[in-house]
């Protein structure tokens, strides 16, 4: 009866209250929190040295997905299994100096969620060199077709941020960032960065520590002369 059910929901957000307010779930929420805002200075450091010798970067924003029918969580023969799903992950980032032509790219940052909706994912940010790389949107597609098609051999789908993102919004983080705008800098890192280093609370319980849930690379040198006059003013970080 829809009396019964009501009181088993009852008694169910009830256990949930319970576990959220308990000591030993709050030590796990404080540990997340922590490794979240470790990452995320990190992060706003990395763009700092990086806008700290290149005027002008590239900012693409990818989401990795799967084919709902080939999801992990899918209990069909046909689904990925876990392991292809982070092996996967491990192609597509060793492939990006390959697939990113005219030593253009800079970096990466990546994040593993699951979700039940869309089970295990991976949201990117990739870092290139914006004077030897001029369509985020385009660059964006192509390398979103080489995971869908190459690296998950047709079982990979993607959402191409940059192509779905209103360029004009005040809000607006990728694409084209100038040293010289103070005000997209801070976008790219209070709602770009911010949103890929916020605390997973659900994504360990179904994958073990041995795999890395946020990762980025290092920064590499630009050694190569830029091209252009000289700044007349030295790139200054912005206070957030």
């Amino acid at each position: 009866s829809i009396s019964v059910l009501c009181d088993h929901l009852n008694a169910c957000v009830l256990d949930i209250r319970q576990i959220w307010n308990s000591e030993a779930f709050k030590s796990k929420r404080y540990s997340h929190t922590k490794a979240s805002l470790k990452n995320q200075r990190s992060g706003y450091r990395w763009i700092d040295s990086l806008l700290g010798k290149c005027n002008r970067l590239c900012v693409i924003r990818l989401d990795l997905t799967y084919q709902k029918k080939y999801q992990w969580s899918e209990a069909e023969d046909h689904a990925v299994t876990k392991q292809e799903c982070f092996a996967h992950r491990e192609t597509f980032l060793r492939g990006l100096p390959e697939w990113i032509t005219d030593g253009a790219f800079l970096g990466y940052m990546l994040k593993t969620e699951f979700t039940l909706k869309r089970s295990i994912h991976h949201h990117v940010l990739l870092i290139l060199n914006g004077g030897r790389a001029r369509s985020a949107m385009l660059i964006a597609n192509i390398l979103g077709q080489r995971w869908q098609r190459e690296v998950t051999q047709g079982r990979g789908s993607f959402h191409n941020v940059n192509a779905n993102f209103d360029k004009t919004s005040l809000t607006c983080g990728i694409g084209d960032v100038y040293a010289r705008d103070a005000q997209k800098i801070a976008n790219l890192k209070q709602k770009v960065i911010s949103y890929l280093c916020k605390p997973d609370y659900y994504a360990r319980w179904v994958v073990s520590k041995k795999h890395r849930l946020f990762m980025k690379s290092v920064t590499r040198p630009l050694r190569e002369r830029t091209l252009g006059r000289p700044r007349a003013v030295p790139y200054q970080e912005a206070a957030l």
